[in-house]
């Protein structure tokens, strides 16, 4: 049996051990993408933990990943395109013109006073940063695409229209 003393010493001890002081855990690593890169967000969303978002495409399989203002990888949602989004998503690709670069005032958002950030869109290895809804001519349909599968990807609302499917605890915003 131990003293009160002894007892103190043990529970100190213990307490400090099992927390140590200032340490936090590292924040998880950003799983690998599962393919190409379609999109890249900026300084766009008002969430913390989603500053910069990132969305890949591997044939129907979709990926969103969140990172927080400090660059950290904060989670993912994964799903399934369907196959009319897919093919939809192929054609818009395929006729993305990059060398059409005539600003549209898309959904009328293009210079507004409270515009911010900056979206990039792959097409193959080449990409196209522009202002939120300030498209250009040649990709205004690859643009509107890109946008509805990442939204529904990245706020989980069903009924879909672009996705079969989210994968299990998916996260919205």
């Amino acid at each position: 049996m131990l003293n009160r003393t002894e007892s103190t010493f043990v529970f100190l001890t213990l307490a400090l051990t099992a927390c140590p002081q200032g340490s936090e855990a590292p924040p998880p690593e950003a799983p690998d993408p599962i393919g190409p890169q379609l999109r890249e967000t900026e300084g766009i969303w008002t969430q913390e933990e989603c500053a910069t978002s990132r969305l890949y495409r591997d044939g129907r399989q979709v990926q969103h990943q969140c990172f927080d203002s400090q660059g950290d990888f904060s989670w993912e949602n994964r799903g399934t395109l369907s196959s009319a989004a897919a093919e939809t998503l192929d054609m818009a690709l395929a006729n993305a013109d990059l060398t059409a670069d005539e600003p549209v005032n898309y959904e009328g958002g293009c210079s507004a006073a409270d515009s911010q950030g900056q979206i990039t869109i792959w097409v193959d290895e080449q990409q196209l940063s522009l202002e939120p809804d300030c498209v250009f001519e040649g990709i205004v349909d690859l643009y509107a695409q890109i946008q509805a599968i990442g939204f529904e990807l990245s706020s989980c609302a069903e009924p879909f229209a672009q996705l079969d499917s989210v994968e299990p605890g998916c996260r919205s915003y």
